[in-house]
Parts: structure tokens; C-alpha cells; sequence
């Protein structure tokens, strides 16, 4: 097992944060740390209302955390 450190930045829009921890529930993935934030930041870059979420998961290797990296750019409200 590998602990890997996601920084995910997302639309602010209710259900975000459950739909991302539902696709690593669905692929038996286990969460160590999840935090999420909002930043002006990315307002003043994006245009819009937007957060950050960082999660810290535990993969079985890299092609898994690769294939879940790309799941999570398909995700509605996933900017990058």
C-alpha cells in the first residue's frame, strides 16, 4: 500500500464532496486525510467560486492512483 497526497480544486457546489469520496469508496480505496478549503486565490484566477479539497488515500500502486487521478478530472465539478 501506498499513501498518496491528492490536491484536487473544485467548484463550490453541494454534493462535491461526496461524489469524490464515493468514487474511492466504490474502488475500496481508504481515506487517511481529507480537508477542504476555499481560497481567494482561485477566485481571482478562475472566476468563479471554487475549493480546494486535499485528500491523502492509501493506493495499491501507482497504476490505481493514476486511473483514480483520471476518474476525478471526469467529475462535473472538478476544475483541476
Amino acid at each position: 500500500m501506498f499513501l498518496y497526497k491528492l490536491t484536487i480544486y473544485v467548484e463550490d457546489k453541494p454534493g462535491v464532496v461526496a461524489r469524490i469520496a464515493n468514487l474511492l469508496r466504490k474502488r475500496n480505496i481508504n481515506i487517511e486525510v481529507f480537508h477542504a478549503d476555499t481560497r481567494n486565490m482561485v477566485k481571482k484566477m478562475r472566476g468563479i467560486t471554487a475549493a480546494i479539497i486535499v485528500v491523502e488515500a492509501q493506493f495499491k500502486d501507482e497504476h490505481q492512483e493514476y486511473t483514480v487521478v483520471k476518474q476525478l478530472e471526469r467529475l462535473i465539478h472538478v476544475l483541476k
